[in-house]
C-alpha cells in the first residue's frame, strides 16, 4: 500500500507539473501575440503619423510683390534660360527640356512667366506643358500659378489632363521654391482639388550630385508626393545658380542661355566682393559678430561661403559669406 500511495503521489505531482507547464505555455503564447499586435499597432501608428505630415497650402503673399522675372538660388525665371535633362524612363530614352520663354500671362491677378516643358520618349513628344510662375521680390520665393497641358499619342494631342489655373474652379497658387531653404520644410506646389495636388518636402540641403553637365555641390533635395497618387514618390535635386539638375533617373545634360563659371575660394579674404564681382558673381556678406560696440571698425576674414569654392554655377549667382567685425 505504501508503494502504491507513493506512486499515486508521484502521479499527482506529475499532473501538477504538466498543468503548470501548460499554463506557462499559454501565458507565453498570449504575451507573444500581444507583442506582435503591439508591434503591428506601433507600425501602423508610425505609418499613419508619416502620412499625416502637415504641408503648408495657404500662402499669405502680397501679390503686388510678385513679378515674372527674377532669380531664386534654385530657380531661374529669366527669358532664354534652358535646361535639358536626359536618362531612362522604364528602360526607354527620355528627355525633358525646360525653357523660360519671353512670354508672360496674367493669372489670378498676377503677371506670370511662361515656362515651357517638353517631354520626349525615344525622341517622340509625349507631353508639352506651359507653366506659369511668379517670383516674390521680397522673399525671393517662386510661386506656381498653374499649367496648360497637352498630352500626345502618335503625334496628336490626346488630352489636356492635369491642366489647372489659380483662381479657377477653386484652385489656388502653390509654392514652387522657397526663398529660404529649411530642412524638413513641407509645402503644396499645386492646390487644384481633384486635378493637381503635388506637394514637396525638403529632405536635403547639402547634396552633391554628378551629372553629364558637371558635379554640383550644396544642392537641394526634395521629395515630391501627391494624395491623388499615394504610391508615387519622386526625388528632385536642385543646384545653386542652376535649378533642377536631377529628376529621379533624369540628370542635367546641358544648359543654354547662361554662362557657367566656377566659384572662387574667398576663405580668409578681407574684402572678397571685388573678386566675386570680377568673376561674374553677386557678393552678399553677412556680418556675424558686429558691429556691437561704438568703436567697431573694418571687416574681418570671410568664411562659410555658399556655394562653396569650386562649385559650378551660372553667371550672376549670389555667393553668400560670413565675416567677422574686429574691434580696435
Amino acid at each position: 500500500m505504501e508503494g502504491i500511495i507513493v506512486s499515486r503521489a508521484s502521479l499527482f505531482n506529475e499532473d501538477r507539473v504538466f498543468v503548470l507547464i501548460l499554463i506557462l505555455l499559454i501565458i507565453g503564447s498570449t504575451a507573444g501575440l500581444i507583442g506582435i499586435k503591439g508591434s503591428a499597432a506601433k507600425a501602423v501608428d508610425e505609418s499613419n503619423a508619416s502620412s499625416k505630415k502637415r504641408f503648408t497650402r495657404d500662402f499669405n503673399v502680397d501679390k503686388n510683390n510678385l513679378g515674372p522675372t527674377g532669380r531664386n538660388p534654385f530657380f531661374v525665371l529669366e527669358p532664354g534660360y534652358t535646361i535639358v535633362l536626359q536618362g531612362k524612363d522604364e528602360g526607354e530614352k527620355a528627355t525633358v527640356e525646360i525653357k523660360v520663354l519671353d512670354q508672360t500671362r496674367e493669372i489670378d491677378g498676377v503677371v506670370t512667366r511662361v515656362v515651357r516643358e517638353t517631354e520626349r520618349i525615344d525622341d517622340e513628344v509625349v507631353e508639352i506643358s506651359m507653366n506659369f510662375f511668379a517670383i516674390d521680390k521680397v522673399s525671393n520665393s517662386v510661386f506656381y500659378f498653374g499649367e496648360d497641358v497637352d498630352l500626345f499619342k502618335n503625334g496628336e494631342v490626346e488630352s489636356h489632363e492635369g491642366t489647372w489655373r489659380s483662381g479657377v474652379d477653386g484652385a489656388r497658387f502653390g509654392l514652387m521654391m522657397p526663398g529660404i531653404q529649411l530642412l524638413g520644410a513641407r509645402y503644396f506646389q499645386e492646390v487644384a482639388p481633384d486635378v493637381a495636388l503635388d506637394k514637396a518636402e525638403t529632405v536635403g540641403v547639402s547634396e552633391t550630385v554628378k551629372t553629364p553637365a558637371g558635379t554640383f555641390k550644396d544642392s537641394l533635395k526634395t521629395l515630391e508626393t501627391t494624395p491623388l497618387e499615394p504610391d508615387v514618390k519622386e526625388n528632385k535635386i536642385y543646384a545653386p545658380g542652376i535649378g533642377l539638375v536631377q529628376d529621379d533617373n533624369l540628370k542635367l545634360a546641358r544648359t543654354t542661355g547662361v554662362e557657367m563659371i566656377r566659384v572662387p575660394n574667398i576663405h580668409g579674404m578681407l574684402n572678397p566682393d571685388p573678386v566675386l564681382t570680377r568673376t561674374g558673381l553677386r557678393p552678399k556678406g553677412i556680418p556675424i559678430h558686429g558691429p556691437i560696440e561704438s568703436d567697431a571698425a573694418g571687416i574681418g576674414e570671410a568664411y562659410r561661403q555658399l556655394p562653396r569654392a569650386g562649385a559650378l554655377v551660372a553667371r550672376g549667382t549670389t555667393v553668400t559669406y560670413h565675416f567677422w567685425w574686429e574691434s580696435q
